[in-house]
């Protein structure tokens, strides 16, 4: 599909040539997730990728360009504090979009606020499909890697044990690659949710051993 000249869009750089698989893996996952058939109100669009020399580098990197967005999750209900409604509105839009990309048998695994983008017209979308798997293609080394730390759903954190070195705690982790599904994905939004109410992140947890407890028993303090 061609872009209108007058079109404002956003790159998307990714850090190195070796990443052009990356970048062309989750141009191909959006396109397939939003075509121009069937496309969804609540994932981003993608237009165009390529390679390009970026300013300040000698060799090329890969792009793909995706429609431009008025702000992030987080920004927007900064400036939109006192907007119940809007939230409200902007939860409906978000589980909207992982109901459909559930549907389709894939997991985002990235979800939090700077990956949820909202519009002049107050639609929000989902973005940054980086992590997103397969629910049938998860292997077992990909368990430790999935989404940001905060917002890290408990099943991928409750076999941690303190007395464990980190490194065998991941060994371990990787038994569990079977309970990743959407569930994941609806954690991190209710941690999201949370964070839009609050202004602050729900479980800021340093380490995992620390969230872990917090997201297993429910209890703890924030000086813990």
């Amino acid at each position: 599909m061609p872009i209108a000249w007058d079109w404002i869009v956003a790159r998307k750089y990714f850090s190195s040539k070796c990443k052009a698989a990356e970048c062309e893996a989750e141009f191909k996952l959006l396109k397939m997730l939003n075509s121009e058939e069937k496309p969804h109100p609540h994932l981003v669009k993608v237009f165009c990728k390529g390679m390009i020399t970026a300013r300040g580098r000698k060799r090329e990197i890969p792009y793909f360009d995706m429609e431009a967005l008025h702000l992030d999750s987080s920004a927007f209900f900064q400036w939109h504090k006192s907007a119940p409604g809007q939230i409200f509105e902007s939860m409906e839009h978000l589980f909207s979009g992982l109901a459909y990309i559930h549907s389709r048998g894939i997991v985002h695994a990235d979800i939090k606020p700077c990956n949820l983008l909202i519009g002049s017209d107050n639609i929000l979308k989902i973005c940054d499909f980086g992590l997103a798997l397969d629910f049938t293609k998860i292997s077992n080394d990909m368990c430790h890697k999935l989404v940001t730390l905060p917002y890290r759903a408990p099943e991928l954190l409750k076999h941690y044990d303190d007395k464990l070195h980190r490194h065998e705690y991941q060994k371990q982790l990787k038994l569990y690659h079977k309970q990743i599904n959407g569930k994941i994905d609806v954690w991190a939004a209710g941690c999201t949710i949370l964070e839009w109410v609050t202004g602050e992140i729900f479980l800021n947890g340093m380490f995992e051993v620390r969230q872990g407890s917090f997201g297993t028993s429910g209890a703890a303090s924030k000086s813990k």
